[in-house]
């Protein structure tokens, strides 16, 4: 039985994984990743 493959997408910071998308979609991937990545730069540290 075959399956397909399914998209996941994953943010490391700093060797650290930061944030993941296990079923991540070919037309918003990108628009995720970039509110991922604008999320992170507002976090404290």
């Amino acid at each position: 039985m075959r399956t397909m493959a399914s998209r996941q997408a994953y943010l490391f910071k700093d060797g650290v994984l930061v944030w993941r998308a296990l079923k991540a979609g070919t037309k918003t991937q990108g628009k995720d990743v970039l509110a991922a990545i604008d999320a992170l730069a507002t976090q404290k540290k």
